[in-house]
């Protein structure tokens, strides 16, 4: 068994302290290094939605990576959505994205689901449906990502065991409209 080897001259009690301080920033560095914020939010009737982001990245935070996505479906005329995602960024050294789409559901994945039979109304439900399928297959607990998938289909009327139960991804259902930037500073 080896013994850790201590700086002579610390007493315990500032050697608690250093440990302590260098397990604080070992978590942020950890923290910092993958910050993924992706949100996603639907509107009907004449619902209105604002979504205002924000990332910062603060002085000394080198070399960490952030990204910010805001998905947006409006499903109905008088609905509206905005979306602002905001990057502050005080260190030169670090990668950082951010984007964000307001739209209707997409009429090419609509008109696919009703070529095989499937009728307008139910082909956008399971299109909504599929949209969050991501963030809900991202619940880290099983029990909880269960119970959101299954209120999902239900609040959606679509099969439990369909479009949620699934491994597959669609991130596609948004509208055509949308803006993004990725700033990559001091890499090199």
């Amino acid at each position: 068994m080896s013994e850790a080897v201590e700086p002579s001259g610390l007493s315990g009690e500032a050697r608690e302290r250093i440990s302590a301080e260098l397990a604080r920033l070992r978590e942020r560095r950890d923290r910092l290094e993958a910050e993924v914020r992706n949100d996603r939010g639907a509107v009907s009737d004449h619902a209105r939605s604002v979504y205002s982001g924000m990332i910062h990245m603060a002085k000394g935070a080198r070399r960490a990576v952030a990204a910010q996505t805001n998905r947006n479906l409006v499903l109905s005329e008088g609905a509206h959505a905005d979306s602002v995602p905001n990057l502050d960024i005080e260190e030169n050294d670090v990668r950082c994205s951010h984007g964000s789409t307001v739209g209707p559901v997409d009429e090419d994945q609509r008109y696919y689901l009703e070529s095989r039979g499937i009728d307008p109304e139910t082909a956008e439900r399971l299109i909504v449906a599929g949209f969050f399928l991501d963030i809900a297959q991202q619940l880290p607990i099983e029990g909880v990502r269960s119970i959101v998938q299954e209120a999902l289909a239900s609040r959606l009327h679509v099969p439990a065991d369909g479009p949620l139960g699934d491994e597959g991804s669609t991130d596609a259902p948004l509208g055509k409209q949308g803006a993004g930037g990725e700033a990559d500073v001091g890499h090199g």
